[in-house]
This record gives C-alpha cells, structure tokens and sequence, in this order.
C-alpha cells in the first residue's frame, strides 16, 4: 500500500494559519475585483461595437443571400466546375457527405419498431449496454448487502476523495 505523503508547509502554528488564511482572503478579494473591472471593460467594448457588428452580419448576410440566389438561378454557370473564380473570391457549391434524416412525419420510436420486427434490417440497428453507475451508487448508499464484493467481483469498486477546500467570509474579512 503506498503511503501517503504531506505536502511542506511554512506554516507552523494556528496564529499563522489565521494570518496566511488572512492574506490569501486579501488576494482573493484582489483577483475578483480586478475580474470584475476586466468584465466591466470588456462589456462597455462590446456594447460600443454591438450596434455596427450587428448592422454589418445583416448587411453581410442579406449580400450572401442575394449572391446565393444568382448561384442557384445561373446553374449553367457551374456546369463544368461547382464553383466560380471571380475578381474578390470564389463562388460555388459543395457536396456534403450523406447523412440519414428521418422522414418528416415519422417519429424515430416508429422507425426503430419497424426495423427490429423486420429481420432484413438488423444490420442497420445496434443496442448499446452500459453499465448503470446511478443504480450502483444507489445501493451503495443504501448499504445493501454484497454490495462491495458483487463489485469487485466483476471488476468494479466504489471510490470517493477527499479534497480540500477554503471557503472565505464575504463581509467583513477586509
């Protein structure tokens, strides 16, 4: 069994403790005051650009619109290449790779029944089995018995850590 090693400390009585916990609440007030002006910063920056970014994607997008329509209604046009080289970018259309979608109307549980009372189309279904970690938690914390060697027996075991933790006092610890 490996032994458990401490970390080093500087700190050497409890008065210390109270003075190191001190400082680090101090810096910790620090570090969230100077996020908090970052956001503030941050925000009054967005909020100077949000007007003319949002003026800008509806004027980009209403251009992609129009230029997509041109595309589809000059079809002769990309007959020979799916795409277009022009003076200020390329144009085109790409073929994406095949997807299954579902047929409007029909809801995948109806789809899934159908396949699997139809033996032809086994090799397009799969179940997935997964073991069920809440069930074992579950009789875990109701102290079944066996529950530990029913584990270990399948190779499984329950694990819980310790971690340590500093919650600081909000008011009044300046």
């Amino acid at each position: 069994m490996a032994k458990k090693t401490t970390a080093p400390t500087t700190i050497n009585s409890r008065e210390e403790l109270e003075s190191v916990l001190g400082e680090y609440a101090k810096l910790q007030i620090q570090k969230e005051q100077q996020t908090l002006e970052m956001e503030e910063k941050i925000n009054a920056i967005r909020k100077k650009y949000e007007t003319d970014l949002t003026e800008l994607t509806e004027k980009t997008a209403a251009f992609f619109g129009d230029i997509q329509a041109w595309a589809t209604l000059n079809q002769a046009e990309f007959e020979t290449r799916k795409s277009l080289e022009l003076i200020h970018g390329v144009v085109g259309f790409r073929t994406c790779p095949p997807a299954v979608k579902q047929v409007g109307g029909v809801k995948i549980e109806h789809t899934v029944c159908m396949m699997q009372q139809n033996p032809g189309y086994a090799s397009w279904t799969r179940s997935k089995v997964e073991i069920d970690k809440d069930a074992i938690l579950a009789d875990f914390g109701a102290k079944k018995d066996g529950v530990i060697a029913s584990l270990a027996a399948v190779g499984l075991k329950i694990e819980q850590k310790e971690n340590f933790f500093i919650e600081l006092k909000k008011e009044g610890g300046e």
